[in-house]
């Protein structure tokens, strides 16, 4: 499941290359493309360069595929960011896991997206403060070319994804998508249930394709993403959040 939680309601529009949140974390929201095709974002994970995190990453992976709650908030720093308002705290990210009533993404669903996230490879990141960094997923920090509004962006996670003429599995395909990084004409959300999966309107970089993907197949560079820094101990998880 993707979300596509960034992208609802209101959003504040900030630097592109970064935004340091207020207890100092510096978190890269995203950088020009870089040498190499522009138009295509393909996975990458690069916590295997440090075995020890790898193992760590992969352990609480597997917590959270047992929708272990207590393990999974115990990884989390106390004080664990989890959206760019007041939002925080560990009995705060219990609550969402756990279900909020008044929290319509809660429960099941920040339990999917954040599987998804730590399924999604990621990349080490150098905030200049001499510490190692990770962040996932990939998505996240994929280079977009600076034409590309990083809130009109999606990018296809999946190989030979198929590009429909019309919002259905009925309708014809149009194109195949291998991690393409889509320009999103209209995100389609249902007012009734803006947080399910749905189908949204497309354009490739080029212009040459218009057609529908649905949402397990695409991320927006802004929904959740998760930052882990090395410690003295170990590693911490300082934040959890979408948006900008």
């Amino acid at each position: 499941m993707t979300g596509f939680f960034a992208v609802r309601g209101f959003r504040m529009r900030l630097p592109r290359l970064s935004v340091c949140v207020a207890a100092g974390l510096c978190v890269l929201v995203a950088a020009s493309a870089a040498a190499g095709d522009a138009r295509r974002a393909p996975p990458v994970d690069e916590a295997g360069e440090v075995p020890a995190f790898a193992a760590w990453r992969d352990a609480l992976l597997d917590a959270v595929r047992r929708r272990d709650t207590d393990a999974v908030v115990a990884a989390a720093e106390p004080d664990i960011r989890l959206s760019f308002g007041d939002a925080g705290r560990r009995e705060t990210f219990r609550q969402w896991l756990d279900g909020a009533p008044d929290v319509p993404w809660s429960g099941e669903r920040y339990w999917q997206e954040l599987e998804a996230v730590l399924a999604l490879g990621g990349r080490w990141e150098d905030w200049g403060d001499g510490v190692r960094h990770f962040c996932a997923p990939y998505t996240f920090t994929a280079p977009l070319p600076e034409e590309l509004d990083v809130f009109d962006a999606a990018i296809v996670i999946e190989p030979d994804a198929p590009l429909r003429e019309g919002p259905g599995e009925d309708a014809a395909v149009v194109a195949s998508l291998d991690h393409d990084i889509l320009r999103v004409l209209d995100w389609g959300f249902d007012p009734e249930d803006p947080y399910a999966p749905h189908w949204l309107h497309v354009q490739t970089l080029d212009g040459a394709r218009e057609g529908y993907v649905h949402t397990t197949q695409v991320r927006s560079p802004v929904d959740y993403r998760a930052c882990f820094t090395e410690t003295d101990d170990g590693w911490s998880w300082p934040f959890f959040a979408a948006g900008d």
